[in-house]
Protein backbone atom coordinates (compact mmCIF):
# COMPACT_ATOMS: atom_id res chain seq x y z
CA UNK A 1 0.00 0.00 0.00
CA UNK A 2 2.80 2.40 0.87
CA UNK A 3 4.56 1.66 -2.41
CA UNK A 4 1.36 2.31 -4.38
CA UNK A 5 0.84 5.57 -2.51
CA UNK A 6 4.39 6.73 -3.29
CA UNK A 7 3.99 5.80 -6.94
CA UNK A 8 0.66 7.64 -7.16
CA UNK A 9 2.20 10.82 -5.74
CA UNK A 10 5.16 10.56 -8.12
CA UNK A 11 2.92 10.19 -11.18
CA UNK A 12 0.71 13.09 -10.13
CA UNK A 13 3.80 15.25 -9.53
CA UNK A 14 4.91 14.61 -13.10
CA UNK A 15 1.60 15.62 -14.67
CA UNK A 16 -0.41 12.41 -14.44
CA UNK A 17 -3.91 12.08 -12.98
CA UNK A 18 -4.01 9.13 -10.59
CA UNK A 19 -6.81 8.81 -8.03
CA UNK A 20 -6.54 6.80 -4.83
CA UNK A 21 -8.90 4.11 -6.13
CA UNK A 22 -6.98 3.40 -9.33
CA UNK A 23 -5.32 0.01 -9.71
CA UNK A 24 -1.66 -0.72 -10.38
CA UNK A 25 -2.37 -1.50 -14.03
CA UNK A 26 -3.83 1.97 -14.45
CA UNK A 27 -0.66 3.40 -12.92
CA UNK A 28 1.42 1.76 -15.65
CA UNK A 29 -0.87 3.12 -18.38
CA UNK A 30 -0.56 6.62 -16.94
CA UNK A 31 3.24 6.39 -16.94
CA UNK A 32 3.22 5.26 -20.58
CA UNK A 33 0.93 8.18 -21.51
CA UNK A 34 3.16 10.87 -20.04
CA UNK A 35 5.03 12.96 -22.58
CA UNK A 36 8.75 13.30 -21.73
CA UNK A 37 8.59 17.09 -21.49
CA UNK A 38 5.96 16.81 -18.78
CA UNK A 39 8.69 15.62 -16.46
CA UNK A 40 9.97 19.20 -16.36
CA UNK A 41 13.67 19.79 -16.86
CA UNK A 42 15.66 18.56 -19.86
CA UNK A 43 19.06 17.01 -19.21
CA UNK A 44 21.27 16.20 -22.20
CA UNK A 45 24.54 14.26 -22.27
CA UNK A 46 27.00 15.10 -25.06
CA UNK A 47 30.23 13.47 -26.18
CA UNK A 48 33.40 15.50 -26.70
CA UNK A 49 32.77 15.69 -30.45
CA UNK A 50 29.24 17.08 -30.06
CA UNK A 51 27.38 13.77 -30.46
CA UNK A 52 24.20 13.75 -28.37
CA UNK A 53 24.33 10.55 -26.33
CA UNK A 54 21.15 10.77 -24.26
CA UNK A 55 18.28 13.11 -23.35
CA UNK A 56 16.19 12.66 -20.20
CA UNK A 57 13.53 14.74 -18.47
CA UNK A 58 13.28 15.03 -14.70
CA UNK A 59 11.17 16.98 -12.22
CA UNK A 60 12.60 19.62 -9.91
CA UNK A 61 14.83 18.13 -7.25
CA UNK A 62 15.30 14.79 -9.00
CA UNK A 63 18.49 13.20 -10.35
CA UNK A 64 18.99 12.37 -14.03
CA UNK A 65 20.20 8.91 -14.96
CA UNK A 66 23.38 9.28 -17.02
CA UNK A 67 24.15 7.04 -19.99
CA UNK A 68 26.63 4.22 -19.85
CA UNK A 69 30.15 5.64 -19.73
CA UNK A 70 31.19 6.34 -23.34
CA UNK A 71 34.16 4.42 -24.72
CA UNK A 72 36.74 5.57 -27.28
CA UNK A 73 39.98 3.89 -28.23
CA UNK A 74 42.89 5.88 -26.82
CA UNK A 75 40.76 7.93 -24.42
CA UNK A 76 39.85 7.35 -20.79
CA UNK A 77 36.50 8.73 -19.67
CA UNK A 78 36.85 10.79 -16.46
CA UNK A 79 33.29 11.98 -15.87
CA UNK A 80 30.75 14.66 -16.82
CA UNK A 81 31.50 18.35 -16.65
CA UNK A 82 28.22 19.34 -14.96
CA UNK A 83 26.17 18.01 -12.07
CA UNK A 84 23.00 16.15 -13.03
CA UNK A 85 21.66 15.58 -9.50
CA UNK A 86 18.97 17.62 -7.71
CA UNK A 87 18.07 19.21 -11.05
CA UNK A 88 16.24 22.55 -11.01
CA UNK A 89 16.49 23.66 -14.65
CA UNK A 90 17.70 22.55 -18.05
CA UNK A 91 21.23 21.09 -17.95
CA UNK A 92 23.76 20.04 -20.59
CA UNK A 93 26.54 17.67 -19.52
CA UNK A 94 29.68 16.99 -21.55
CA UNK A 95 31.90 13.92 -21.44
CA UNK A 96 35.45 14.55 -20.23
CA UNK A 97 38.47 12.46 -21.16
CA UNK A 98 42.21 12.18 -20.83
CA UNK A 99 44.49 10.39 -23.31
CA UNK A 100 45.00 6.80 -22.15
CA UNK A 101 48.68 7.11 -23.11
CA UNK A 102 49.20 9.79 -20.47
CA UNK A 103 50.65 12.02 -23.18
CA UNK A 104 49.45 15.06 -25.12
CA UNK A 105 48.64 13.92 -28.65
CA UNK A 106 48.38 15.87 -31.91
CA UNK A 107 46.96 14.40 -35.11
CA UNK A 108 48.16 16.15 -38.25
CA UNK A 109 48.23 15.72 -41.98
CA UNK A 110 51.19 17.06 -43.91
CA UNK A 111 50.50 18.48 -47.36
CA UNK A 112 54.00 19.10 -48.69
CA UNK A 113 57.22 17.06 -48.61
CA UNK A 114 60.22 18.33 -46.65
CA UNK A 115 58.67 21.08 -44.58
CA UNK A 116 59.16 21.99 -40.94
CA UNK A 117 56.46 21.65 -38.29
CA UNK A 118 56.97 23.58 -35.06
CA UNK A 119 55.69 23.35 -31.50
CA UNK A 120 55.85 26.16 -28.96
CA UNK A 121 56.17 25.48 -25.23
CA UNK A 122 56.23 27.26 -21.91
CA UNK A 123 58.15 25.03 -19.50
CA UNK A 124 58.48 25.83 -15.81
CA UNK A 125 60.18 22.60 -14.76
CA UNK A 126 60.86 19.08 -15.97
CA UNK A 127 61.53 17.50 -19.34
CA UNK A 128 59.25 16.95 -22.33
CA UNK A 129 59.87 14.16 -24.81
CA UNK A 130 58.41 14.76 -28.27
CA UNK A 131 57.85 11.79 -30.56
CA UNK A 132 57.05 13.04 -34.05
CA UNK A 133 55.27 9.86 -35.15
CA UNK A 134 57.29 9.25 -38.31
CA UNK A 135 59.88 6.82 -36.98
CA UNK A 136 62.51 9.48 -36.37
CA UNK A 137 64.30 9.91 -33.05
CA UNK A 138 62.40 11.67 -30.29
CA UNK A 139 63.46 15.14 -29.15
CA UNK A 140 63.71 16.37 -25.58
CA UNK A 141 62.71 19.86 -24.49
CA UNK A 142 63.79 21.43 -21.21
CA UNK A 143 63.23 25.15 -21.70
CA UNK A 144 60.59 27.54 -22.94
CA UNK A 145 60.77 28.05 -26.68
CA UNK A 146 60.17 26.44 -30.05
CA UNK A 147 61.11 23.05 -31.42
CA UNK A 148 60.89 22.14 -35.11
CA UNK A 149 60.83 18.91 -37.07
CA UNK A 150 61.02 18.21 -40.80
CA UNK A 151 58.57 15.70 -42.24
CA UNK A 152 60.25 14.36 -45.35
CA UNK A 153 57.14 12.72 -46.84
CA UNK A 154 53.63 14.06 -46.80
CA UNK A 155 51.19 11.89 -44.83
CA UNK A 156 49.22 11.53 -41.61
CA UNK A 157 51.05 11.45 -38.28
CA UNK A 158 50.38 11.52 -34.53
CA UNK A 159 52.76 13.52 -32.35
CA UNK A 160 53.00 12.61 -28.67
CA UNK A 161 54.40 14.82 -25.92
CA UNK A 162 55.39 12.98 -22.74
CA UNK A 163 56.18 14.93 -19.56
CA UNK A 164 58.62 13.75 -16.92
CA UNK A 165 57.33 13.16 -13.41
CA UNK A 166 56.45 16.47 -11.78
CA UNK A 167 56.97 18.49 -14.95
CA UNK A 168 55.11 21.77 -15.19
CA UNK A 169 54.46 23.03 -18.71
CA UNK A 170 51.89 24.69 -20.91
CA UNK A 171 51.41 25.02 -24.66
CA UNK A 172 52.81 28.31 -25.93
CA UNK A 173 51.17 30.92 -28.10
CA UNK A 174 50.40 29.46 -31.53
CA UNK A 175 51.25 26.06 -30.09
CA UNK A 176 50.86 24.12 -33.34
CA UNK A 177 52.42 25.83 -36.32
CA UNK A 178 50.57 25.45 -39.61
CA UNK A 179 46.85 25.04 -39.10
CA UNK A 180 45.28 26.29 -42.34
CA UNK A 181 43.93 23.77 -44.80
CA UNK A 182 45.69 25.52 -47.70
CA UNK A 183 49.02 25.73 -45.90
CA UNK A 184 51.71 23.13 -45.33
CA UNK A 185 50.03 21.24 -42.51
CA UNK A 186 46.53 20.48 -41.19
CA UNK A 187 46.38 20.08 -37.42
CA UNK A 188 43.25 17.93 -37.11
CA UNK A 189 42.99 16.99 -33.42
CA UNK A 190 44.65 17.89 -30.13
CA UNK A 191 44.26 15.85 -26.95
CA UNK A 192 45.90 17.63 -24.05
CA UNK A 193 47.20 15.86 -20.98
CA UNK A 194 48.88 17.07 -17.78
CA UNK A 195 48.34 20.81 -18.22
CA UNK A 196 46.48 23.38 -16.12
CA UNK A 197 46.21 26.27 -18.57
CA UNK A 198 45.58 26.87 -22.25
CA UNK A 199 47.11 30.30 -22.91
CA UNK A 200 46.03 33.05 -25.25
CA UNK A 201 46.26 32.29 -28.98
CA UNK A 202 47.29 28.68 -28.19
CA UNK A 203 45.40 27.11 -31.09
CA UNK A 204 44.32 30.21 -32.96
CA UNK A 205 43.99 29.73 -36.71
CA UNK A 206 44.29 25.93 -36.51
CA UNK A 207 41.64 26.04 -39.20
CA UNK A 208 41.49 22.29 -39.79
CA UNK A 209 41.19 21.40 -36.09
CA UNK A 210 38.05 19.28 -35.71
CA UNK A 211 38.26 17.95 -32.15
CA UNK A 212 39.97 18.93 -28.93
CA UNK A 213 40.19 17.21 -25.56
CA UNK A 214 40.58 19.59 -22.63
CA UNK A 215 41.33 17.49 -19.53
CA UNK A 216 40.34 17.97 -15.93
CA UNK A 217 42.92 20.10 -14.16
CA UNK A 218 42.72 22.96 -16.64
CA UNK A 219 41.57 26.10 -14.80
CA UNK A 220 42.13 28.91 -17.33
CA UNK A 221 41.69 29.36 -21.07
CA UNK A 222 43.18 32.52 -22.58
CA UNK A 223 42.11 35.15 -25.10
CA UNK A 224 41.49 33.82 -28.63
CA UNK A 225 42.72 30.39 -27.49
CA UNK A 226 40.62 28.72 -30.22
CA UNK A 227 39.88 31.80 -32.35
CA UNK A 228 39.61 31.06 -36.05
CA UNK A 229 39.41 27.27 -35.63
CA UNK A 230 36.93 27.12 -38.48
CA UNK A 231 36.43 23.33 -38.47
CA UNK A 232 36.16 22.82 -34.69
CA UNK A 233 32.86 21.01 -34.24
CA UNK A 234 32.34 20.96 -30.48
CA UNK A 235 33.91 21.80 -27.15
CA UNK A 236 33.38 20.40 -23.67
CA UNK A 237 34.86 22.75 -21.10
CA UNK A 238 35.74 20.73 -17.98
CA UNK A 239 34.54 21.57 -14.53
CA UNK A 240 37.30 23.40 -12.72
CA UNK A 241 37.79 25.96 -15.47
CA UNK A 242 37.23 29.27 -13.68
CA UNK A 243 38.37 31.80 -16.29
CA UNK A 244 37.78 32.05 -20.01
CA UNK A 245 39.45 34.75 -22.06
CA UNK A 246 38.17 37.32 -24.51
CA UNK A 247 36.96 35.91 -27.86
CA UNK A 248 37.87 32.36 -26.83
CA UNK A 249 35.99 30.70 -29.71
CA UNK A 250 35.85 33.71 -32.03
CA UNK A 251 34.91 32.68 -35.58
CA UNK A 252 34.68 28.95 -34.90
CA UNK A 253 32.34 28.75 -37.86
CA UNK A 254 31.73 24.98 -37.68
CA UNK A 255 31.02 24.65 -33.96
CA UNK A 256 27.59 23.13 -33.37
CA UNK A 257 27.84 22.31 -29.67
CA UNK A 258 29.43 23.93 -26.61
CA UNK A 259 28.98 22.55 -23.09
CA UNK A 260 29.72 25.21 -20.49
CA UNK A 261 30.70 24.32 -16.88
CA UNK A 262 29.14 25.77 -13.73
CA UNK A 263 32.62 26.59 -12.40
CA UNK A 264 33.13 29.30 -15.03
CA UNK A 265 30.70 31.94 -13.80
CA UNK A 266 31.09 34.45 -16.63
CA UNK A 267 30.77 34.03 -20.40
CA UNK A 268 33.37 36.55 -21.63
CA UNK A 269 33.11 39.20 -24.28
CA UNK A 270 32.76 37.85 -27.83
CA UNK A 271 33.33 34.33 -26.49
CA UNK A 272 31.31 32.68 -29.28
CA UNK A 273 31.25 35.59 -31.71
CA UNK A 274 30.40 34.42 -35.22
CA UNK A 275 29.99 30.77 -34.26
CA UNK A 276 27.41 30.65 -36.99
CA UNK A 277 26.67 26.88 -36.73
CA UNK A 278 26.13 26.83 -32.95
CA UNK A 279 22.70 25.28 -32.49
CA UNK A 280 21.99 26.56 -28.99
CA UNK A 281 23.37 27.15 -25.54
CA UNK A 282 22.29 25.89 -22.12
CA UNK A 283 24.18 27.61 -19.35
CA UNK A 284 24.25 25.77 -16.01
CA UNK A 285 23.11 27.09 -12.68
CA UNK A 286 26.05 28.94 -11.14
CA UNK A 287 26.82 31.15 -14.12
CA UNK A 288 26.25 34.76 -13.02
CA UNK A 289 27.08 36.91 -16.05
CA UNK A 290 27.12 37.09 -19.84
CA UNK A 291 29.41 39.80 -21.21
CA UNK A 292 28.88 41.96 -24.31
CA UNK A 293 28.58 40.22 -27.68
CA UNK A 294 29.13 36.80 -26.10
CA UNK A 295 26.90 35.08 -28.69
CA UNK A 296 26.78 37.80 -31.33
CA UNK A 297 26.07 36.47 -34.85
CA UNK A 298 25.41 32.90 -33.73
CA UNK A 299 23.05 32.86 -36.67
CA UNK A 300 21.94 29.19 -36.37
CA UNK A 301 21.18 29.31 -32.64
CA UNK A 302 17.56 28.33 -32.03
CA UNK A 303 17.45 28.31 -28.23
CA UNK A 304 19.22 29.90 -25.28
CA UNK A 305 18.66 28.81 -21.70
CA UNK A 306 19.94 31.35 -19.20
CA UNK A 307 19.66 30.16 -15.58
CA UNK A 308 18.20 32.28 -12.83
CA UNK A 309 21.67 32.70 -11.28
CA UNK A 310 22.61 35.10 -14.10
CA UNK A 311 22.35 38.68 -12.81
CA UNK A 312 23.73 40.62 -15.78
CA UNK A 313 23.77 40.37 -19.57
CA UNK A 314 25.94 42.62 -21.73
CA UNK A 315 25.03 44.62 -24.80
CA UNK A 316 24.59 42.72 -28.09
CA UNK A 317 24.83 39.44 -26.19
CA UNK A 318 22.50 37.67 -28.66
CA UNK A 319 22.41 40.23 -31.44
CA UNK A 320 21.98 38.80 -34.95
CA UNK A 321 21.00 35.36 -33.71
CA UNK A 322 18.62 35.16 -36.65
CA UNK A 323 17.22 31.69 -35.85
CA UNK A 324 16.74 32.25 -32.12
CA UNK A 325 13.15 31.21 -31.42
CA UNK A 326 13.27 30.60 -27.67
CA UNK A 327 15.13 32.29 -24.84
CA UNK A 328 14.72 31.80 -21.11
CA UNK A 329 15.55 35.03 -19.29
CA UNK A 330 16.71 34.82 -15.65
CA UNK A 331 14.28 35.81 -12.92
CA UNK A 332 16.54 38.31 -11.16
CA UNK A 333 17.91 40.28 -14.10
CA UNK A 334 17.22 44.03 -13.86
CA UNK A 335 18.26 45.26 -17.30
CA UNK A 336 17.85 44.18 -20.90
CA UNK A 337 20.79 46.05 -22.44
CA UNK A 338 21.10 47.78 -25.78
CA UNK A 339 21.13 45.55 -28.88
CA UNK A 340 20.67 42.46 -26.70
CA UNK A 341 18.25 40.69 -29.10
CA UNK A 342 18.76 42.93 -32.11
CA UNK A 343 17.92 41.17 -35.43
CA UNK A 344 16.53 38.06 -33.73
CA UNK A 345 14.08 37.54 -36.58
CA UNK A 346 12.66 34.22 -35.34
CA UNK A 347 11.85 35.22 -31.77
CA UNK A 348 8.06 34.96 -31.49
CA UNK A 349 7.58 35.38 -27.74
CA UNK A 350 9.62 36.41 -24.74
CA UNK A 351 8.72 36.72 -21.08
CA UNK A 352 10.39 39.75 -19.53
CA UNK A 353 10.92 39.03 -15.81
CA UNK A 354 9.20 41.39 -13.35
CA UNK A 355 12.63 42.35 -11.96
CA UNK A 356 13.52 44.20 -15.18
CA UNK A 357 13.51 48.00 -14.87
CA UNK A 358 15.43 48.98 -18.03
CA UNK A 359 14.95 48.07 -21.68
CA UNK A 360 17.89 49.44 -23.61
CA UNK A 361 17.97 51.09 -27.00
CA UNK A 362 17.53 48.81 -29.99
CA UNK A 363 17.13 45.86 -27.61
CA UNK A 364 14.47 44.11 -29.75
CA UNK A 365 15.08 45.97 -33.00
CA UNK A 366 14.10 43.97 -36.10
CA UNK A 367 12.51 41.15 -34.09
CA UNK A 368 10.09 40.56 -36.92
CA UNK A 369 8.49 37.46 -35.39
CA UNK A 370 7.61 38.99 -32.01
CA UNK A 371 3.82 38.97 -31.65
CA UNK A 372 3.12 40.53 -28.25
CA UNK A 373 5.04 41.99 -25.35
CA UNK A 374 4.20 42.90 -21.78
CA UNK A 375 6.54 45.46 -20.22
CA UNK A 376 6.73 44.76 -16.48
CA UNK A 377 5.89 47.19 -13.71
CA UNK A 378 9.01 49.06 -12.61
CA UNK A 379 10.18 49.99 -16.09
CA UNK A 380 10.28 53.79 -16.34
CA UNK A 381 11.93 54.33 -19.72
CA UNK A 382 11.70 52.50 -23.04
CA UNK A 383 14.75 53.66 -24.95
CA UNK A 384 15.03 54.63 -28.58
CA UNK A 385 14.23 52.02 -31.21
CA UNK A 386 13.77 49.36 -28.52
CA UNK A 387 11.12 47.63 -30.70
CA UNK A 388 11.97 49.33 -33.99
CA UNK A 389 10.62 47.55 -37.09
CA UNK A 390 9.01 44.74 -35.12
CA UNK A 391 6.67 44.07 -38.04
CA UNK A 392 4.73 41.31 -36.26
CA UNK A 393 4.16 43.06 -32.94
CA UNK A 394 0.37 43.26 -32.58
CA UNK A 395 -0.03 43.80 -28.85
CA UNK A 396 1.88 45.88 -26.30
CA UNK A 397 1.06 46.29 -22.61
CA UNK A 398 2.83 49.23 -20.98
CA UNK A 399 3.41 49.49 -17.19
CA UNK A 400 1.93 52.14 -14.93
CA UNK A 401 5.47 53.13 -13.90
CA UNK A 402 6.44 54.23 -17.41
CA UNK A 403 7.47 57.91 -17.69
CA UNK A 404 9.30 58.11 -21.04
CA UNK A 405 8.97 56.47 -24.44
CA UNK A 406 11.97 57.47 -26.53
CA UNK A 407 12.32 58.13 -30.27
CA UNK A 408 11.01 55.41 -32.59
CA UNK A 409 10.61 52.98 -29.69
CA UNK A 410 7.78 51.10 -31.47
CA UNK A 411 8.34 52.47 -34.97
CA UNK A 412 6.36 50.49 -37.55
CA UNK A 413 5.00 47.99 -35.06
CA UNK A 414 1.55 47.21 -36.55
CA UNK A 415 -0.41 48.07 -33.40
CA UNK A 416 -4.14 48.61 -33.75
CA UNK A 417 -4.45 50.15 -30.29
CA UNK A 418 -2.27 51.36 -27.43
CA UNK A 419 -2.83 52.73 -23.92
CA UNK A 420 -0.40 55.39 -22.70
CA UNK A 421 -0.06 55.08 -18.89
CA UNK A 422 -0.87 58.03 -16.63
CA UNK A 423 2.75 58.57 -15.51
CA UNK A 424 4.13 59.15 -19.02
CA UNK A 425 5.66 62.62 -19.37
CA UNK A 426 7.55 62.33 -22.69
CA UNK A 427 6.92 60.64 -26.04
CA UNK A 428 9.71 60.79 -28.61
CA UNK A 429 9.32 61.37 -32.32
CA UNK A 430 7.67 58.51 -34.20
CA UNK A 431 7.59 56.53 -30.96
CA UNK A 432 4.37 54.72 -31.97
CA UNK A 433 4.47 55.45 -35.70
CA UNK A 434 2.04 53.07 -37.38
CA UNK A 435 -0.48 53.80 -40.13
CA UNK A 436 -2.77 51.11 -38.73
CA UNK A 437 -2.90 52.52 -35.21
CA UNK A 438 -6.57 53.50 -34.87
CA UNK A 439 -7.27 53.61 -31.12
CA UNK A 440 -5.03 55.50 -28.70
CA UNK A 441 -5.97 55.92 -25.06
CA UNK A 442 -3.87 58.59 -23.34
CA UNK A 443 -4.23 58.57 -19.55
CA UNK A 444 -1.94 61.42 -18.30
CA UNK A 445 -3.93 64.46 -17.09
CA UNK A 446 -1.12 66.72 -18.29
CA UNK A 447 -0.26 66.30 -21.98
CA UNK A 448 3.12 64.54 -22.23
CA UNK A 449 5.83 66.42 -24.07
CA UNK A 450 5.60 65.23 -27.69
CA UNK A 451 8.76 65.39 -29.77
CA UNK A 452 7.16 66.17 -33.10
CA UNK A 453 3.63 65.79 -34.40
CA UNK A 454 4.31 62.32 -35.82
CA UNK A 455 4.48 60.43 -32.54
CA UNK A 456 1.65 58.15 -33.76
CA UNK A 457 1.99 58.66 -37.51
CA UNK A 458 -0.69 60.19 -39.70
CA UNK A 459 -4.11 58.59 -39.98
CA UNK A 460 -7.27 60.68 -40.33
CA UNK A 461 -9.38 57.83 -38.92
CA UNK A 462 -7.42 57.56 -35.68
CA UNK A 463 -9.31 58.19 -32.43
CA UNK A 464 -7.28 59.54 -29.50
CA UNK A 465 -9.08 59.63 -26.16
CA UNK A 466 -7.79 61.76 -23.27
CA UNK A 467 -9.09 62.61 -19.77
CA UNK A 468 -12.22 64.72 -20.18
CA UNK A 469 -10.90 67.47 -17.89
CA UNK A 470 -7.79 67.78 -20.07
CA UNK A 471 -9.43 67.82 -23.49
CA UNK A 472 -8.78 71.50 -24.16
CA UNK A 473 -5.19 71.23 -22.94
CA UNK A 474 -4.47 68.37 -25.34
CA UNK A 475 -6.06 70.07 -28.33
CA UNK A 476 -3.84 73.12 -27.77
CA UNK A 477 -0.61 71.45 -26.63
CA UNK A 478 2.51 71.65 -28.78
CA UNK A 479 2.60 68.86 -31.34
CA UNK A 480 -0.73 67.50 -30.06
CA UNK A 481 -2.66 70.29 -31.74
CA UNK A 482 -1.69 68.92 -35.16
CA UNK A 483 -4.23 66.13 -34.73
CA UNK A 484 -6.74 68.05 -32.57
CA UNK A 485 -9.62 66.83 -34.74
CA UNK A 486 -8.82 63.27 -33.70
CA UNK A 487 -8.72 63.96 -29.94
CA UNK A 488 -11.83 63.13 -27.91
CA UNK A 489 -12.73 63.07 -24.23
CA UNK A 490 -12.74 59.68 -22.61
CA UNK A 491 -16.15 58.61 -21.44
Amino acid sequence: TAAKSDLRRAINAKGGTIAAADKLGTYAAQVDALEPAEFGNRVRFYDYDGTLIKTVYVADGEDAAPPTDPVHTGLTFTGWNNDYTDVSGDVDCGAMYTPTSGKTEIDLRTLIDERNYTLNFTITSGILTVNWGDGSSADTVTATGTIAHTYMVRGTYTITIAASSGAVWQPGRYFCNGGTSDSEYCTQAVRFCGITSIPEYALRYCRSLRTVVIPEGVTTVGDYAFGGCYALRAVVIPDGVATMGYSTFYECFGMVCAVWPATCVSVPEQCFYYCRALAGIVLPSGVTGIVSSAFNVCSSMTEAYIPDTVASIGSSAFSECYALAEIHLPAAITSLPEYMLNYCYSLRAVVIPPSVTTIGRRCFRYCYGLRSITIPEGVTNIYEQAFYYCYGLLSVTLPSTLTRVENEAFYYAPLASITIPAAVMYIGYSAFYSLGLLDVSVLPTTPPTADGSGIFGNNSNRRITVPAASLTDYKGATNWSAFADNIFAAS
